[in-house]
């Protein structure tokens, strides 16, 4: 499940931003990416908003290598894990709407997740103490490739299929992916929405983020999207 965003958010620290003029401050900002700015090699998008106002929005670099499509202020990016924290805002309030606990149980709202003979609290979801096995890496053990797709059926079968947890639950912290897919279906189950609806309900629409979505399946076609490329020297 990934959380695409218009604009990659540059937090200005330019000294004195509101005395410079339009041309100056622009100067100052493309000094800054000067790296990027080149044909041929993958950039970045830059928005500042000062005062609720944008006083600067500007694409650097490449969008696509292949077809030779540039960033510009409307691409749109995926989050990857960045976007746990629309996740976690989602658990937060159904905490806040006392809908569910932190402590409670996952399978009370997860049947399907094996027991394992522990308790596994959506508190250990959040802060990736549940023992449950990183999808990416298992799957990857497992024969899958890295350029494959993976559908949220396809992490189930392997929580499914895990016959024991790497450690007690709250024991260790070990970073988990497939703690924060368990969250957004617990979102789902207890809201009666799909993830995707509830985020763009509670979030993208209030905040006016109208070309922001959460990507639930992998065949969706997505408009001004940039395509993610590894640091090598033929590219950079």
């Amino acid at each position: 499940m990934k959380i695409y965003y218009t604009l990659l958010l540059l937090v200005s620290s330019l000294p004195g931003i509101a005395q410079n003029t339009p041309d100056t401050l622009s100067a100052k900002i493309d000094s800054l990416f000067n790296t990027y700015a080149r044909t041929g090699r993958p950039g970045v998008a830059a928005l500042i908003v000062k005062d609720g106002r944008t006083v600067f929005e500007k694409g650097y670099g490449m969008a696509n290598l292949e077809y030779d499509i540039p960033i510009t202020p409307t691409t749109v990016f995926d989050l990857a894990s960045v976007s746990k924290q629309f996740t976690g805002f989602a658990i937060s309030t159904l905490i806040q709407e006392g809908k569910i606990s932190p402590d409670d149980d996952i399978h009370k709202y997860l049947p399907d997740v094996p027991q394992f003979g522990k308790t596994i609290t959506i508190r250990h979801l959040i802060h990736h103490t549940s023992g449950l096995r990183d999808w990416p890496a298992t799957l990857h053990a497992a024969g899958w490739r890295w350029d494959e797709s993976f559908r949220y059926e396809d992490i189930m079968r392997m929580v499914k299929q895990q016959r024991e947890l790497d450690f007690e639950p709250g024991s260790q912290y070990s970073y988990s992916n497939t703690g924060y897919n368990l969250l957004a279906a617990i979102v789902a189950k207890v809201s009666g929405t799909p993830f995707p609806e509830w985020i763009d309900a509670h979030i993208f629409k209030p905040l006016n983020m109208h070309a922001s979505l959460v990507q639930d399946d992998y065949s969706m076609v997505i408009s001004h999207v940039a395509s993610s490329y590894y640091a090598n020297d033929q590219i950079l």
